[in-house]
């Protein structure tokens, strides 16, 4: 074997190390941009799923009121209520926020940019383009 066969076989196993790498690198890059992506979307997901569960709730208030008040409940005991349906609420929110965060521990958890309702609701809107194909598509 003369030097340029060696150099040959040796320029060849480069070659085919140095594409296979870059390969290998490719399909790691496109993984991991789809994998926040996918988180991502799972955030929209959810929290569109609470913002609607949350207008579906503060409606069913506003019926179990005026129910109330055509059975002449005594305005004490409508208060009564709805301070009670007030601090569940305030729970619903805070308890559904810190389950979504809780779920991302670990590898995922840089990506959750919210952590309570508000900052949650600024994501959502920053968002809403995707929230709002998500509710349309429910529609169809």
């Amino acid at each position: 074997m003369d030097k340029y066969q060696i150099f040959f076989i040796v320029f060849s196993i480069l070659s085919f190390g140095l594409g296979y790498l870059t390969c290998r690198a490719n399909y790691f890059l496109t993984s991991v941009k789809l994998s926040i992506v996918l988180v991502r979307l799972a955030q929209v997901i959810s929290l569109t799923l609470l913002a609607t569960g949350s207008e579906n709730y503060f409606a069913s208030r506003t019926y179990r009121i005026q129910s109330m008040r055509k059975a002449e409940i005594p305005e004490k005991q409508i208060k009564e209520f709805d301070k009670v349906f007030t601090n569940e609420y305030i729970l619903y929110k805070e308890e559904a926020i810190k389950q979504i965060v809780q779920s991302h521990k670990g590898l995922f958890e840089q990506l959750v940019t919210f952590s309570d309702w508000r900052t949650a609701m600024a994501f959502l809107q920053k968002h809403k383009n995707t929230a709002f194909k998500i509710l349309r598509s429910n529609n169809d």
